[in-house]
């Protein structure tokens, strides 16, 4: 009887030596992006999502992809705008980009011109259902820039 209560016990202490031996790390933080990559990334994804071809499959594919990376650099903009150096980076990284792909573009006009779109509240917000039309929305804004 004493070797069966033994035994228990030495299992029950083994679940709780491995249970307490658990990973604690927090997987929900938020990464931060640099504002730099976010808004090069903003650029690069509207041109794809530009350059994309809806009647093939392939295209459907690359211009879904190219949409959801464009609004994740919009989503990286709206977590960070508060914080004027960021957000001032990250439309001046969008400006050069556009600017290396285009001579004659004054990349200060056009860091002011995507601060003033992206900072419109009616593009995509928390009440914004259909994201699929608020990503066009978005390339739609972004057309008068890039």
């Amino acid at each position: 009887m004493k070797k069966f209560l033994l035994g228990l016990v030495a299992i029950f202490g083994m679940a709780v030596c491995f249970t307490a031996c658990g990973d604690d790390n927090d997987d929900n933080k938020e990464e931060t992006v640099s504002a730099a990559e976010s808004g090069t990334s903003l650029y690069d994804s509207y041109k794809a999502y530009s350059a994309a071809d809806a009647e093939t499959t392939e295209g459907k594919v690359a211009k879904a992809t190219a949409a959801l990376s464009m609004y994740n650099s919009y989503k990286n903009f709206q977590n960070n705008k508060e914080d004027k150096s960021w957000a001032g980076e990250f439309a001046k990284s969008a400006a050069s980009a556009l600017a290396k792909d285009k001579t004659g573009i004054d990349e200060n006009a056009t860091a002011t011109d995507v601060l003033n779109v992206l900072s419109d509240k009616s593009l995509v917000s928390e009440e914004t259902t259909d994201k699929i039309q608020a990503v066009s929305e978005l390339a739609q804004a972004l057309n008068a820039i890039f």
